[in-house]
């Protein structure tokens, strides 16, 4: 064999550089965070910014309110407001933190000072809150002048004087204050919600007194947006290169840096020189949902018609206030922008948008039925809010929902919960480019510059280039995952449907359509370099969802015939498709070009369906629910022929909407009756804004265009129209389908992003470098985008050119470039491409988009919270600016802790290359109880010799096929994450003889079934006994001793540890049980256990940091209302204090028990957060895991997770009723069998979980980033295995969460029936269970012969007798 190429030394030293780069400058950000002070809540990330300053009402005020004298000792400062996370009033209107206290956090800077709470320049240094609640936007002088009253002496502009005194505090001279302002971030909270309810209550609910505030409300926000945005020089961005650049490269440097300049004067903008030489930004929040407001619905109840939002129950013309609103005020900011171009970066911030959907939708954002009743007042239903203000929230007669303020959307009928915040908060730091969050010190750029100008730093430097790009793809705010590496989803292909903005392929082959201009240069030479059937320069929408989701690209319809051509999806869609059938329009007078309909396509769909299942109803569903089902835009060729043939008049095609929404409507149903599980519906497009509309119907009087945009108003206004309608027929299918039965439609939102871009080309765009390597030499343009990165600059993102109405490919010239005859379209003679290149363009053809818009549009899609569930947005507690994931290509926020991730990545390639290890972990410790103990609890001597369930048969029997301790039919969810991270399993610590290194050496594990968190003395002095001996604190001990045993030297053994992962917990569920056992109320538990269990955690996690630990896993608390002991047990109202009709409609758990669950998660994440307080930077990770969520999630939509129909039944056990759970005949006892099929319910034995279980909850704690680096190697699969290739394993991206995928997909996958030695994730079946020589399984306990179990005694009246055997 021939000897293996050496590695280059340059690469390899580049790496290593690489490394150090990116070490470096993540030390210098936890070295800038510990320098700034500490607190609880000051996050240790260094950002562009240096402080906030703030304005606004009670939605945005900290405090002022609470030292006003005309509203001190108002009820905000009194309980229960600040409940849920100060635990005390703040000022705050709110049970906790705001918006603005979750924008701070994010950006890690420190909290700003509430004015009238300092006087000193060094009060405000940290930045400065001036937003007072009952603030108006208007001054109360000019409204007593309309007739109102303000209660509230203070406005907008009091606010803005304010500032204007805090600056002169803060710098005497004009260059000091420029200096204040360059290095702060400002936030307008929504303002002048106080003026209009003043109006609509002097106009008894009528809307024009108020509408008519609307011009002079948006006049007095710009003139203070204008009094602090100061116009920037070309000379800002000159001296700070100067300043940072090394002296010995100022020359070399230079060229690349006048390129820049050049190109960014060609764009008539120099944003991205003032964002690097530290611009200011400026965020200005839009209205709220005035209608969906509990205050308001009380106060203006009734109305005819119209008045209530059948989709929502908000009142629909308070509504149209607020959006009347925004629309001025973007068209507000955006004048702004253009009157100071490259000053200063202004961003519209909307508030709406997250409130609705949350009001529309509210379980699928976490919240209760109840989404327009205040969680704190009095009134009842259907707001909780009396008119008459008495029983307002912390008066006397008002009370807190029973469910916490995290279930509702209104704290006290006016401000929102602080859920509902971080909900808001959420959506303003995911949307694309809203603010930069890291910039590194001036010392890491003048180490970039030298390693460029160095030979040898070239290679590191587009490396590193790349890695940040990636990072900046992957930062969403809530999940990781994303980019160019996205997630593994839980689908297996894609079905979709739409016109020509959808098809990839079939117009070319329809007969009709074929030979189309589409089908020749120069489609497709962005990215095919030929055309591709597809109608743009390159990629669709859908090319780029199927990219993010991880999935096959589908096959055009008309391309395939038999069922392997359709088993990775299909394409429906047609270029031309109308929605409406060619003879319904032709008999209203409409003639359609291509014979395809929406209608048509769904036949296909039922054909594709029929040739991969055949005649079994069983496999279409399975192939359905596997699938995600995306309809594109469909519907605009059916408007644009009504228009043509009404001369531009709109009528006719908005006759067409009721008659277009009811096809699609009927469409997405077909496909749910089929068994769709995900369907995701795409908008209308701003038709106005085509250039081909444009064109073929120019002029027209008054507002035919739209100022701000230059569209056509009324075209734009009929799509509105078609979206209005389409999301309430999809909210109206939702409701129609509820629970796991119709599991996701979703509408995916066009007409924003498009329009967005129309409005501010500018703002939006794809990488710079691509298109001018002409220009800049290649270690030059390195050296740019490492900067650009870095300093976030934009000019990694270019933006579209300024013609964003005009199409790219075409004739015509200015200004749409496109001929309303139609002679020289794309394509034809006559027609060219714009010089400038497709990504410049909004429009390729004056009809379709480029591929850069494609992509925005994508990413709007793929951002929006919860559009494609990968199960990975649920599972782990992260601060706001830490990654979060739905799948996302776009950039938004940098987070520095992605650096570090970075790093990681070039160590492990390192390493690699010296031929090490392949993982950041070389060992687990863990503890808990019996949901992670693999083999203690048999060796215990209270529960050893056979009297253990878990050490009988049917235990075991799914993977190892007989019982070895574990608590479940197979493996435990500690076994998955184990084998995720490519270690050996942990040791229990009781097999061990626990006298050698040799035996601990690949980790241990400490958890024993029955284990509580608390010491067996705590239950005995208050009258209670633990099922078992063993708490927290011996389990510490023991790891104490095996630290000895492990390193000789304190040295050695904190080495050890640094290089060990620990898990710590679940642990509790034990301590609960014993003590509702012991007839203690909730209330009881909640008061007197649970602040003793968090801290016993809380204790053990500090003693393994103390020990060395640096990467800790807390686990939360799972569902207990959701266990089918405890339903069985309390069926009928029994026992323990909890109420037996406290039951969810929809998942039919115990909401008291699951209540107890979630008190203990808030408690938990609080400890967490406070133990990262205490250990800030990057040295200690400690995460929360939500167990709760994973499992919730499950019990509730089943069929969603490939599980079965009855979420809450024990698989092995007996008893009639829906539990299947009786402890007489509990699992493994005569009288107790076992289900055929494990894999089908959530839990095994009404206890503990089943393997299948086990698997998705591991895969949650995994997919969602709880571990800061994960092993990519593939596994190695054992010879005796079945035939096929090996799967990887990517975090949870291999056999992992495949199951999900494939679990039902018998079609698909070649598989024997289970349980029988189920193994990965295609199923493969085993001779023997598990292989001897698997790597990943090396510690199993050996065989043993099945022990018979003896039937209890009788068991004794008294619930506690009745649990001995049911531990956890």
């Amino acid at each position: 064999m021939a000897p293996a190429a050496p590695f280059p030394r340059r690469l390899l030293l580049s790496l290593l550089l690489g490394v150090l780069v990116v070490a470096i400058v993540a030390a210098a950000d936890v070295e800038s965070s510990a320098g700034g002070g500490g607190g609880r809540r000051h996050s240790p990330r260094r950002t562009r910014y240096s402080r906030v300053f703030s304005f606004g009402d009670s939605l945005t005020d900290t405090g002022n309110a609470a030292i006003l004298p005309a509203t001190a000792g108002g009820p905000f400062t009194r309980p229960p407001y600040g409940m849920t996370f100060y635990h005390h009033p703040t000022g705050r209107a709110s049970d906790g933190r705001l918006v603005i206290d979750f924008l701070v956090k994010a950006l890690g800077l420190p909290e700003p000072t509430p004015y009238l709470a300092g006087k000193t320049a060094a009060d405000f240094r940290r930045g400065v809150n001036f937003a007072v609640g009952g603030a108006t936007a208007l001054d109360p002088a000019f409204l007593k002048s309309r007739g109102m009253t303000s209660s509230v002496p203070v406005s907008l502009s009091n606010e803005t004087r304010w500032f204007q005194d805090v600056l002169q505090l803060l710098g005497a001279s004009p260059h000091e204050k420029h200096t204040v302002a360059a290095s702060s971030i400002f936030y307008f909270g929504e303002i002048g919600f106080n003026d209009y309810s003043f109006a609509l209550s002097a106009g008894n609910g009528t809307v024009d007194v108020a509408a008519s505030l609307v011009p002079d409300i948006i006049a007095v926000i710009r003139s203070a947006v204008t009094a602090i945005a100061p116009t920037a020089k070309m000379d800002d961005f000159h001296n700070h290169w100067l300043a940072i650049l090394p002296s010995t490269c100022k020359n070399c440097f230079w060229p690349p840096i006048k390129m820049l300049f050049l190109v960014v004067r060609t764009q008539k903008t120099i944003s991205t020189a003032v964002i690097a030489a530290g611009a200011r930004t400026v965020v200005v929040a839009g209205m709220i949902p005035i209608g969906c407001e509990p205050e308001m619905l009380a106060l203006f109840p009734g109305g005819a018609g119209n008045y209530y939002d059948p989709a929502s129950g908000c009142i629909t013309r308070f509504n149209d206030l607020a959006e009347l609103h925004n629309r001025e005020l973007q068209r507000a900011l955006h004048e702004l922008r253009r009157a100071h171009p490259g000053a200063t970066a202004v961003r519209y911030a909307d508030l709406y948008g997250p409130v609705a959907a949350a009001v529309a939708s509210p379980k699928e954002y976490g919240f209760g039925s109840s989404p327009l009743a205040a969680c704190c007042g009095s009134g009842g239903e259907p707001y909780n809010f009396n008119a008459n203000f008495t029983g307002f929230c912390a008066t006397p007669g008002s009370t807190v929902c029973a469910d916490g303020p995290s279930s509702s959307v209104s704290w006290d009928g006016i401000h929102y919960t602080e859920a509902t915040n971080k909900l808001v908060a959420r959506a303003i730091l995911t949307r694309p480019y809203a603010i930069c969050i890291f910039r590194p010190p001036r010392t890491i750029l003048r180490l970039l510059v030298a390693a460029a100008v160095a030979d040898t730093g070239h290679h590191v430097l587009w490396l590193f280039a790349h890695m940040l790009r990636v990072a900046n793809s992957l930062v969403v705010v809530e999940s990781a995952g994303g980019g160019r590496h996205p997630p593994l989803p839980r689908y297996s292909r894609m079905f979709s449907f739409g016109d020509s903005l959808t098809d990839t392929g079939n117009a070319a082959i329809l007969p009709v359509t074929a030979g189309g201009s589409f089908t020749r240069p120069p489609y497709g030479m962005t990215f095919f370099h030929h055309p591709a059937g597809r109608a743009s320069d390159g990629r669709l929408v859908i090319d780029f969802l199927v990219e993010a989701l991880g999935l096959p690209e589908p096959t055009p319809y008309l391309a395939g015939k038999a069922a392997a051509e359709f088993r990775r999806g299909a394409n429906f869609a047609v270029g031309g498709a109308t929605a409406l059938d060619p003879a319904f329009l032709k008999s209203r007078g409409i003639t359609s070009f291509v014979p395809v309909s929406l209608g048509n396509e769904t036949r296909w769909f039922e054909d594709v369906l029929h040739l991969l299942a055949g005649a079994s109803a069983h496999q279409k569903r399975m192939i359905a629910a596997s699938s995600v089902f995306y309809f594109g835009e469909i519907g605009f060729n059916d408007y644009s022929f009504a228009l043509s043939a009404g001369n531009g008049t709109v009528e006719a095609a908005a006759s067409l909407v009721p008659e277009i929404i009811a096809v699609i409507r009927s469409a997405v149903a077909a496909v749910i009756a089929a068994g769709a599980r995900t369907v995701v519906v795409a908008g209308m497009i701003p038709i106005g804004c085509e250039p081909e509309m444009l064109a073929l119907f120019r002029s027209g009087a008054g507002d035919y265009y739209d100022p701000a945009s230059g569209c056509i108003a009324r075209f734009n206004r009929l799509a509105e129209l078609h979206n209005r309608e389409l999301q309430r027929a999809l909210h109206e299918l939702r409701r129609a389908h509820p629970g796991a039965a119709a599991a996701i439609v979703r509408y995916a939102d066009l007409y924003g992003p498009v329009a967005a871009a129309i409005a501010s080309p500018g703002e939006y765009g794809t990488p710079f470098v691509s298109y001018n390597k002409a220009l800049i030499s290649a270690r030059d343009a390195s050296i740019v985008v490492i900067l650009s990165l870095l300093i976030c600059v934009d000019v990694d993102l270019a933006g579209f050119g300024s013609s964003p109405l005009a199409a790219c490919c075409g004739s015509g010239g200015e200004p749409y470039n496109f001929n309303a005859n139609f002679t020289g379209f794309c394509a034809t003679p006559g027609s060219t491409v714009c010089a400038d290149g497709p990504s410049s363009s909004v429009s390729w053809d004056g009809i379709h988009y480029t591929e850069a818009t494609n992509k925005l549009v994508a990413r709007a899609i793929l951002t929006r919270p919860m559009d494609f569930p990968t199960g990975r947005q649920l599972q782990i507690d992260r601060t706001l600016a830490e990654p979060v994931t739905t799948g996302s290509i776009s950039m938004t926020p940098f987070s520095p802790h992605l650096v570090a991730a970075a790093a990681a990545l070039l160590g492990l390639l390192a390493t690699a290359v010296a031929g090490g290890g392949t993982g950041a972990y070389t060992r687990v410790f863990s503890f808990g109880d019996s949901l992670t103990d693999t083999g203690n609890a048999l060796h215990l001597p209270s529960t050893a010799g056979g009297g253990g369930p878990a050490s009988r048969p049917p235990y075991g029997e799914t993977f190892f096929r007989r019982p070895t301790g574990r608590a479940s039919d197979g493996r435990l969810a500690v076994d998955f994450i184990v084998e995720a991270l490519r270690l050996r399993h942990p040791a229990p610590y009781l097999a061990a003889g626990g006298e050698t290194a040799a035996e601990f050496r690949h980790g241990v594990n400490f958890a024993v079934g029955g284990s509580t968190a608390l010491p067996p003395e705590f239950y005995e002095g208050r009258g209670l006994k633990p099922f078992v001996p063993v708490s927290l604190a011996n389990q510490t001990a023991w790891f104490d001793k095996v630290l000895q045993i492990l390193g000789s030297s304190d040295h050695g053994r904190r080495k050890i540890m640094a290089s060990s992962l620990f898990i710590v917990g679940e642990i509790g569920v034990n301590d609960y049980l014993v003590s509702l056992v012991g007839n203690l109320t909730v209330g009881e538990v909640e008061t007197s256990v649970v602040p003793h269990i968090v801290a016993a955690i809380r204790s053990t996690v500090n003693e393994v940091i103390a020990a060395g630990a640096t990467t800790v896993v807390v686990p939360g608390m799972i569902p207990l209302g959701c266990e089918p002991q405890l339903l069985a047990l309390y069926q009928g109202g029994g026992g323990g204090g909890v109420a037996g009709d406290d039951y969810d409609p929809e998942s039919g758990c115990m909401t008291r028990l699951n209540g107890l669950a979630e008190h203990h998660n808030r408690e938990l994440r609080r400890a967490v957060a406070e133990l990262r307080g205490a250990h800030p930077g990057a040295s200690v990770v400690v995460a929360y895991a939500d167990l709760y969520r994973a499992v919730a999630d499950i019990v509730a939509s089943p069929g969603r997770h490939g599980f079965g129909g009855a979420p809450l039944a024990a698989c092995c056990g007996a008893g009639a009723g829906a539990y299947n759970f009786d402890m007489a005949a509990f699992c493994g006892a005569a009288g107790s069998t076992a289900c055929a099929d494990p894999s089908a319910y959530v839990s095994w034995d009404g206890v503990h979980f089943t393997e299948a279980a086990n698997r998705h909850i591991a895969c949650a704690v995994l997919e969602a980033g709880a571990l800061p680096a994960v092993s990519t190697a593939p596994m190695t699969w054992p010879a005796e295995a079945e035939a096929g290739p090996p799967p990887t394993m990517s975090s949870c991206r291999g056999c992992l969460c495949a199951a999900a995928a494939v679990h039902d997909d018998k079609d698909f996958v070649a598989r024997r029936p289970r349980p029988q030695g189920v193994h990965d994730c295609t199923m493969r079946t085993y001779a023997s269970s598990p292989p001897p020589d698997m790597p990943t399984l090396d510690y199993y306990p050996p065989p043993s012969p099945p022990v018979y179990y003896t039937p209890p005694s009788p068991p004794h009246t008294t619930v506690r007798r009745r649990r001995t055997e049911a531990t956890t």
